[in-house]
């Protein structure tokens, strides 16, 4: 019994900690998973209020980059990824890639294509996709853009 005295402020204090842990709420499903349109659009919403926040941000670069690039303007979908990239931020691998597949795409010099596959290799050493040089890779990635357009 004296231990149960002693320990009584921990025992509540880790009691309570557990049922807020069971308790916790389902985490909302990420972008993509439902109704393409209508999480194109939030997404959009979101943008529209970063980029009034943050006209030159990493983020708001990179959606319109990716949004060029599913219309199929390269050559502005290029622009908004070198944006991105001199931003600084190296924590989405999208940027480098989809920057990588975009010189792919619009038939870049091969030495632009190659210092830009070679800075992805350099900051996702171990990533799983395909190398962006690779016309197949470029082939899948218009093709699963067009799927989601069409669903």
């Amino acid at each position: 019994m004296s231990v149960l005295r002693r320990y009584r402020f921990l025992l509540v204090v880790v009691g309570i900690a557990g049922l807020i842990a069971i308790w916790e709420p389902p985490r909302p499903a990420d972008f993509g998973q439902e109704d393409y349109r209508q999480d194109l659009e939030q997404k959009r919403k979101v943008i529209k209020i970063l980029s009034s926040r943050y006209p030159k941000g990493q983020e708001v670069q990179a959606f319109l980059g990716m949004d060029a690039a599913k219309q199929q303007d390269f050559v502005q979908a290029r622009k908004y990824f070198e944006e991105a990239l001199a931003s600084g931020v190296k924590t989405d691998e999208n940027n480098f890639y989809l920057y990588a597949l975009t010189l792919v795409a619009m038939d870049a010099p091969q030495e632009e294509i190659d210092q830009a596959v070679t800075n992805w290799k350099y900051n996702y050493p171990f990533s799983n996709r395909r190398d962006p040089s690779d016309k197949q890779a470029l082939k899948e990635y218009l093709r699963s853009q067009a799927a989601q357009t069409e669903q």
